[in-house]
């Protein structure tokens, strides 16, 4: 359910979940038992869904989907880290019960 929902931030579990879809089609394309077009299609499938995954896995950097252990943070811009601090001000205000008038 998190896949779906975009709620899990690991991409390799986004990576692996394609490609065991794809792999899935194969086998169906392969059973009950290969035939040459079942192997040809199966094979045009794996190359689609390539074609499809791996300039995503290219765009976030392949140690960033695989080991995201290993990979730098990405950097917050000053502005983003300005705001990020006057929302938790704001936040900590409303908690004490002090209110900021603002014009």
């Amino acid at each position: 359910i998190s896949l779906l929902g975009g709620l899990n931030p690991r991409p390799f579990v986004l990576v692996a979940h394609f490609f065991m879809v794809a792999l899935y089609g194969i086998g169906r394309l392969l059973k009950p038992f290969p035939t040459p077009r079942g192997v040809v299609i199966g094979w045009q499938l794996l190359m689609g869904a390539c074609a499809i995954i791996l300039p995503i896995i290219w765009a976030e950097g392949i140690v960033a989907v695989f080991a995201p252990y290993l990979s730098r943070k990405p950097q917050v811009p000053l502005a983003a880290k300005k705001h990020q601090q006057d929302q938790d001000q704001a936040e900590e205000q409303t908690e004490s019960g002090v209110h900021k008038k603002t014009n």
